[in-house]
């Protein structure tokens, strides 16, 4: 008669579930991960260049000459009009650069892609009917530059291969831009509010205190024409 060891039969039975489960979890996870890039694919593509009068509830893309990211690409900001007369500007964030390490090559520590328009689809100037905003107008400003969006000069730099570098630190220069195209289809606004899609606070602040002052030179402007 053969004896069996209960505890290692459970055991190559636990081996074997832990590497179902594994394998299992890792198939979830790439099929996950496959999805949110085809999903973030579509609604990066999906917004038209506003080339005249804006429908109400319709995003659209603007792209004005001389906008660029850190990596001289065309820059873009997003915009939706909405029904009220209130106005929400939300900055995307997406790290920061500061020096040579953090600004040159594969392992740069902020967002370089100019495709950041799912975020404008999600949270505060979401889609979403029943959120207190939905009839507001919507400006998402992509973050590309990482310069918590108030930078506005050029940064040079020797990468780590000795070679002379230049991004461009300009997300200050991108928001006046895009603002200048966006302000001929707004009224004053009775409300304006500003904030950032980030988990830190720093984009909302930095970008905050000098933009909140711009938005509004520009909407007094407005009101006094």
């Amino acid at each position: 008669m053969t004896v069996r060891n209960p505890l290692s039969i459970v055991t190559r039975l636990l081996g074997r579930t832990a590497k179902i489960i594994t394998f299992t979890a890792i198939g979830i996870a790439a099929l996950v991960a496959l999805s949110a890039f085809l999903w973030i694919r579509s609604v990066q593509e999906s917004f038209p260049e506003l080339t005249g009068v804006p429908q109400i509830g319709t995003w659209y893309g603007l792209y004005p000459e001389g906008a660029r990211s850190a990596l001289d690409e065309p820059y873009h900001g997003i915009f939706k009009r909405g029904s009220s007369n209130n106005v929400m500007v939300l900055f995307n964030g997406g790290g920061v650069s500061v020096n040579a390490e953090m600004a040159s090559g594969p392992d740069r520590t902020f967002n370089t892609d100019t495709g950041g328009d799912v975020m404008a689809k999600i949270g505060l100037g979401g889609d979403n009917k029943d959120s207190p905003f939905a009839d507001w107008t919507v400006i998402n400003l992509p973050y590309t530059t990482g310069d918590f969006h108030i930078g506005t000069g050029d940064f040079t730099f020797l990468n780590a291969q000795g070679e002379r570098e230049t991004i461009h630190h300009n997300g200050f220069l991108n928001f006046d831009l895009v603002m200048a195209e966006i302000m001929p289809h707004l009224n004053t606004p009775d409300h304006l509010l500003i904030s950032a899609h980030c988990r830190r606070s720093n984009p909302t602040h930095a970008s905050g205190q000098h933009s909140s002052k711009r938005s509004l030179k520009h909407l007094a402007a407005k009101r006094s024409t």
